[in-house]
C-alpha cells in the first residue's frame, strides 16, 4: 500500500524487517538477508543493531528516497 515505506520493527537490540521488506532492506543497506522456519515455511527477515540505526537511517531517506516507520517495544 505504501511502496516507499518501511517498516522497523525493534526486537531487543535489533531493527528487524520481514517478507519482502526484507528482501529489498538487504538490498538497499548491503546487509545480510536471514530466513526462520515457521510452519514449515521459510520466511525472510533481515535487520541490524540498534546503535547503527543513524547511519542505516541516513541512507534510507537520503539516497533511497525512503520513509521509515519504527515500530518500538514497549
Amino acid at each position: 500500500r505504501f511502496p516507499d515505506a518501511i517498516l522497523l520493527t525493534c526486537v531487543g537490540s535489533f531493527y528487524e524487517t520481514y517478507f519482502d521488506q526484507a528482501i529489498e532492506l538487504s538490498q538497499l543497506l548491503n546487509i545480510k538477508q536471514a530466513k526462520y522456519k515457521f510452519a514449515g515455511h521459510d520466511y525472510p527477515f533481515s535487520g541490524f543493531p540498534i546503535a547503527s540505526l543513524g547511519r542505516h537511517l541516513k541512507t534510507l531517506v537520503q539516497e533511497h528516497q525512503r520513509v521509515v516507520v519504527i515500530a518500538e517495544q514497549i
